[in-house]
């Protein structure tokens, strides 16, 4: 890199300062003359012996020039780099200098010229100009144009330190000349070239900062080709230091699109082999049931399809995909070795393309030994044998140890974490010794399938430990021979216990109610001796379950804090044993259609005014109908009812009585002044407490509809995205009389979504789809009859190619004779274009999973027509997501980019039953992940 800087001063090297010859006139200019007024400052130059005439004509070619003041009885005219403000003074003469184009115009076209965003760099840039009359003050009386000698004279000496001084206090003096910006960017760039990888004095990136600042400024004061060449070679040189590099690679692109230069078109040659787009490595996706070849690149892509660039030697099978900044071949086979070739051309998202072939030998090789556990459930049916399944790859014994943890110390390793976790084997010997005992340690043999093929093996748990005491059990398994020296890492780990009692909980206001029912026969257990176990090891209370097998605690047991708070539900016959945790996240049941509403209380309360909206001057009625829980009246109960403002002040408070049968009836007055706004009403059966109800409505002036509006799709279902969708429109008055003649306009709005009601849950389509929603004026779309009615022809506009669901929202609006609209809109499903896939996570908090434990998902198929239907081959793949992180500077501060690339951990095939699912998943450790389901073309992540 720092022979590429090198390499580029001879480019610099060419060129001279030559102020008269970089210094166009300006094309037209304007001066205002001042009359007895002196300009006070800015003075860069003074003319002796001149008269007023020829002050103007100095000032006025001159392209730094600004202002000037002429003292007609010394003779001298004073050249001013900005203009200061007016002071009177006899027998002077002022003029204020006007140039077209602007300097404030060119900088702005300069600016739109830069081929990146730069706003950081231009502010800087100002920022630096502006305090050269601080940092670089020039001694008094000193001249501008002797420091500019001075600079270019040290300059020819090498000098370049001194230099730089020279040319910063003449900048202080005058910020205008855009030829010394590009001479003190150059010294800087040759200083910090001399110094770059010394061992004591580098302070290259401080010099390119300087560097930087003067490019840009004598960029932005730019006019001719050349010049604005010149000044954006500078600044790509100096935000080499400061490795920049995209903004390197594009800012000597964009100076050789003005002015070809061999010499920088190598060193750009250089610049992106080392830093552009390029590949940056290359991975084997080894460990799924599938292996792949990922090749990673600097930079995203620009395309999701690539294939055309890549080719694999004697591999026809293999298949292409693009993912963010890396191409992945799949379809490879573990054992052996593919020669892949990436072409010229391919390009990244922002237009960088490969400049030539890139070739790679890669092998593939057999899958690491693996053992694990299958899921993430504990409780094993005694009526199944005892065998615990184990699954292996590559693998023929597994070393196994089987610990228990007593009744009496579940409640400790639920609270702190331990249960249903992972071990290492740190943490197994830890149970072993504190709070449980090893009771089981051996070797078994490990089925044995096809190389590199998942196996499943039976544990006979209930053979080795014989009669189970109460308790949870869990078992550790690791391949034998497996090198012990990480006591950390996690094992294969299953906590279990085997019992025939199925325990369930539900808890409402009128406490918690349990249930114990036989895992084999699904019959009540009745006689069950039920626990309930607070976080701190304490009893809360007991029970006896009755004949439908349920016991109930009473609600004070469930509402305890901190070490008071329920934990686990212990059920416990003659010889069998049970446990719930209570502390992992109920089972949700909103996506079945039973969520109903959160419970009431002893007081229900339902409210209503009879209207949404009312004008000042009108009488909102209000009703009221107050129950208890069994939904039977509640009478004689004095209510409060709190009148609040849509400021929020609470406009009135009045006391309502039982008008019978716990029936509430007002009828508030608005007045001709009542604010406008959202109003809102509450009743209280204690002003003290929360409020039992509230109800909002809305003060507006507004003119009541003149016409009954109503639309009704013909057909059920989707709308079609490509036939014309027709809309049945009935219109008539509200005072009777029919409604012919009208127009009807319509509007038709496409918005993606990644959900279907009907399927609550899941998600359908690709995370990174960016189609937007569309909107589309549709015209005139029917006419009205003598009847009143219309057919609305409604055609949705071409849609953008989409993973996602798709629903369209039709806005009809009626026009009345007015010139008035009724609007009506009525939104559904379009129609799709093929079958879907959804995933729905089985686990309830994507980000609560243990580390280690398995994230299970349901797969379903859904037909155009919103059924669930039966599809084979339905491909998973569940891929870690890595984010590698490559820091530069800027400025003063570290900044940074991510490259983003995925790693395979597992993948399948599945088959989804007609109007069903399929649950699939794999055990995860620590990071982030990303489901992705495909099937004949169609694509889903989460």
């Amino acid at each position: 890199m720092l022979g590429g800087r090198r390499a580029i001063r001879s480019v610099f090297g060419a060129l001279v300062l030559a102020l008269a010859g970089l210094m166009p006139v300006a094309a037209e200019t304007k001066i205002t003359l001042f009359e007895n007024t002196d300009l006070p400052g800015f003075d860069y130059s003074i003319v002796k012996n001149t008269d007023l005439d020829s002050c103007q004509q100095e000032c006025s070619e001159d392209n730094i020039c600004r202002a000037f003041t002429y003292n007609s009885r010394s003779e001298w005219c004073f050249l001013k780099g900005d203009i200061g403000d007016r002071a009177e003074f006899a027998g002077a003469t002022s003029g204020r200098v006007s140039r077209s184009p602007t300097p404030a115009v060119t900088e702005a076209v300069r600016q739109a010229e830069l081929p990146f965003p730069a706003q950081s760099l231009v502010d800087s840039a100002k920022g630096f100009a502006r305090d050269l009359p601080q940092t670089d003050a020039p001694a008094p009386k000193s001249i501008y144009a002797d420091l500019v000698a001075s600079g270019d004279e040290e300059v020819a000496n090498e000098n370049y330190q001194a230099a730089m001084v020279a040319y910063r206090q003449a900048l202080a003096i005058n910020a205008n000349d855009r030829a010394v910006w590009q001479a003190l960017a150059e010294a800087a760039l040759r200083r910090a070239d001399v110094v770059a990888g010394q061992s004591e004095g580098d302070n290259s990136y401080d010099l390119s900062y300087v560097g930087s600042n003067a490019a840009m400024n004598a960029f932005l004061r730019s006019t001719s080709e050349d010049e604005r060449a010149s000044s954006l070679r500078a600044l790509a040189n100096a935000m080499e230091y400061r490795e920049m590099w995209r903004e390197v690679i594009a800012t000597y692109r964009a100076a050789l699109a003005l002015v070809p230069d061999a010499d920088v078109e190598a060193h750009l040659d250089s610049v992106v082999a080392q830093h552009g787009f390029r590949v940056t490595d290359h991975v084997v996706d080894a460990e799924a049931a599938s292996p792949r070849i990922c090749v990673v690149f600097s930079e995203p892509l620009g395309s999701t399809d690539l294939s055309a660039y890549v080719s694999v030697a004697n591999a026809p099978q293999v298949s292409v995909e693009t993912e963010s900044e890396q191409i992945c071949v799949e379809g490879v086979q573990y054992g052996n070795r593919y020669t892949i070739k990436l072409r010229a051309g391919l390009a990244s998202a922002n237009g960088e393309e490969l400049r030539k072939d890139v070739d790679l030998s890669v092998y593939v090789p057999d899958r690491a030994p693996f053992v694990g556990f299958a899921n993430n459930a504990y409780v094993m049916p005694a009526g199944l044998g005892g065998g615990l399944p184990i699954t292996s790859v590559n693998a023929e014994t597994a070393e196994v140890m089987i610990y228990r943890i007593g009744d009496r110390g579940i409640a400790t390793a639920v609270r702190d974490g331990v249960f249903q976790g992972s071990l290492s084997q740190y943490n197994a010997e830890d149970i072993a010794d504190r709070v449980g005992e090893q009771v089981w340690t051996g070797e078994v043999d490990l089925a044995q399938g096809d190389n590199n093929a998942l196996t499943t093996t039976a544990i006979p748990v209930a053979e080795a430990l014989g009669t189970l005491e109460a308790g949870a059990y869990v078992i550790t398994a690791r391949i034998k021979g497996e090198p012990e020296d990480d006591y950390w890492s996690d094992l294969a780990t299953q906590w279990f216990i085997v019992t025939d009692l199925g325990v369930t909980t539900i808890a409402g206001d009128d406490g918690v109610h349990a249930f114990v029912r036989s895992l084999a026969t699904a019959q009540p257990v009745a006689g069950a001796d039920v626990r309930l176990v607070a976080v701190n090891n304490e009893i809360l209370g007991e029970a006896t379950t009755d004949a439908d097998g349920r016991a109930v605690f009473a609600p004070g047991l469930a509402r305890g804090t901190g070490g008071r708070a329920p934990q686990l539900l212990v059920a416990e016959t003659e010889g069998d044993y049970a446990f719930l945790d209570l502390s992992k996240p109920a089972f949700d049941l909103t996506d079945r259609g039973v969520e109903g509403r959160p419970s009431p209380g002893p007081l229900d309360l339902f409210m209503t005014t009879e209207r949404g909206v009312y004008r000042p001057g009108e009488v909102v009625h209000l009703t009221a109908l107050l129950r208890d829980a069994r939904a039977e009246a509640v009478e004689n109960l004095p209510l409060t009812l709190e009148v609040e403002r849509p400021d929020g002040v609470v406009a009135s408070s009045q006391v309502m009585d039982d008008e019978g049968a716990g029936g509430y009836y007002a009828a508030l007055p608005m007045a001709s002044e009542a604010m406008r706004g959202s109003w809102t009403l509450r009743l209280y059966s204690d002003p003290n407490a929360d409020a039992l109800s509230s109800t909002t409505f809305l003060v507006e002036d507004f003119e009541p509809e003149r016409l009954a509006f109503e639309i009704k799709p013909q057909g059920e279902g989707a709308f079609s995205a490509t036939d014309v969708n027709l809309i049945d429109i009935a219109a008539k008055y509200l005072y009777g009389a029919t409604a012919p003649g009208l127009s009807v306009e319509a509007d038709a709005i496409v918005r993606p979504r990644t959900t279907l009601p009907e399927f609550p849950g899941f998600t359908f389509g690709r995370l990174d789809d960016t189609i937007e929603t569309t909107r589309e004026p549709l015209g005139t779309v029917g006419v009205t009859d003598d009847d009143g009615n219309a057919v609305a022809e409604v055609t949705l506009p071409e849609g953008q190619a989409t993973t996602r669901p798709l629903e369209a929202q039709v806005l009809l609006r009626l026009v009345d004779t007015s010139g008035r609209t009724v609007e009506r809109s009525i939104t559904r499903p379009v129609l799709a274009d093929g079958d879907r896939i959804g995933i729905k996570p089985v686990f309830a908090d994507a980000t609560g999973l243990e580390e280690g434990s398995e994230a299970q998902f349901e797969l379903i198929v859904v037909s155009p027509e919103g059924e669930k239907v039966a599809a084979t081959g339905l491909g998973w793949t569940l891929s870690r997501v890595e984010t590698n992180y490559q820091w530069y500077r800027n400025g003063s501060t570290w900044q940074w980019e991510g490259i983003t690339t995925t790693r395979e951990i597992a993948n399948g095939e599945a088959d989804t039953p007609d109007g069903g699912s399929v649950t699939v998943g794999a055990n995860v450790n620590w990071g982030l992940y990303r489901l992705r389901g495909r099937r004949a073309g169609h694509l889903v992540e989460l």
